[in-house]
């Protein structure tokens, strides 16, 4: 008999698949979103670091965290190609049971296909990695009719993934790009119990843009869809941009804004997020409403997520790209 039988309101299908967690403020983990996103920001590196604490009052929630960094090459003038390395590496806690790790290699090159008034620029991108899921085995999930004990504590799986981003700058008035990426394209058996089950294929496809409203208001729409196995996300929202001080030489902005996530078709939580930088610091804070069933056992509470993060400069040589490769139209 174990010493506890732990009963989630989610079905245990959610832990066995590993359904990947995609962040709220999905824009300041760019590189785990989309390989191909690997430098797209504008200056030599950037590094951040995320937390997430989801439906804390029920056995503690899911904590998720962990930091990315990247670096560009090539990019000292803005009229010719520059890839990208990068690094991250995440831990995701689900009610201190099960817990999945990750740590990739990312690597992208960008190429501007256009010159003079209009630009553009199409970057592809690649990530290699590993995962390990750790589980507590002295517990039994309990699917409908069917109780299930955990067979493994750990798991160890090869990851590998594609991604595409697409970038288009009229200098005026607006910044529009458009991608998508693959992941989990190399996976090893990683079912807990004793199963031969495989993770499903993540895909995502979003879009964004920064558009004029004055010389120092722009909107920032965006829309991000993913899909993996039998689950699907839909991300929908809007944030205004203040530009302040000089924002041309030190950057200074804040953003506000609020979008609406769909879980499977289903409206699963009201957004929103403020998001302040200068001088390369970046800070954000977002807060998920619960507006599923799933309220009532969380009080309401549905997550609250952190972010920090630094872009810097090798040297003040490099050219801006000018509003192109940037986390503010994100």
């Amino acid at each position: 008999m174990k010493k506890s039988i732990f009963i989630l309101f989610l079905s245990s299908s959610y832990i066995a698949n590993s359904q990947d967690f995609i962040f709220s403020q999905y824009f300041a983990s760019q590189p785990y979103l989309n390989p191909a996103l690997t430098g797209f920001f504008d200056g030599s590196y950037r590094i951040n670091a995320h937390f997430r604490n989801q439906w804390a009052p029920v056995a503690g929630g899911i904590n998720t965290f962990g930091v990315n960094g990247d670096v560009k090459f090539g990019d000292n003038d803005p009229e010719k190609d520059y890839f990208a390395l990068g690094m991250c590496a995440y831990r995701d806690q689900q009610f201190s049971r099960v817990s999945n790790n990750l740590a990739r290699l990312n690597a992208s090159f960008t190429k501007r296909l256009g010159y003079g008034e209009l630009a553009h620029f199409l970057s592809i991108g690649a990530n290699a990695g590993m995962e390990l899921r750790q589980v507590n085995t002295d517990f039994t999930f309990v699917n409908p009719g069917t109780p299930e004990t955990p067979q493994f504590a750990n798991i160890f799986a090869p990851n590998a993934g594609l991604g595409l981003n697409y970038q288009v700058i009229f200098p005026s008035f607006a910044n529009v790009f458009v991608g998508g990426s693959v992941d989990h394209l190399v996976s090893d058996r990683t079912s807990i119990f004793n199963s031969n089950e495989t993770t499903a294929k993540r895909i995502i496809v979003y879009s964004s843009a920064r558009l004029r409203v004055t010389d120092k208001l722009f909107l920032l729409p965006t829309v991000l869809h993913a899909k993996q196995a039998t689950s699907s996300q839909t991300n929908l929202g809007v944030s205004a941009q203040m530009l302040m001080r000089n924002y041309y030489t030190d950057k200074t902005n804040i953003q506000v804004g609020i979008s609406s996530r769909l879980s499977n078709s289903t409206y699963d939580a009201i957004i929103g997020t403020i998001r302040y930088e200068n001088k390369g610091l970046m800070l954000g804070l977002s807060y998920d409403h619960n507006l599923n069933e799933l309220s009532q056992s969380t009080g309401g509470y549905g997550a609250l997520e952190f972010t920090v993060g630094y872009i810097g400069l090798v040297t003040r040589a490099i050219k801006s790209r000018a509003e192109c490769p940037d986390m503010k139209s994100f």
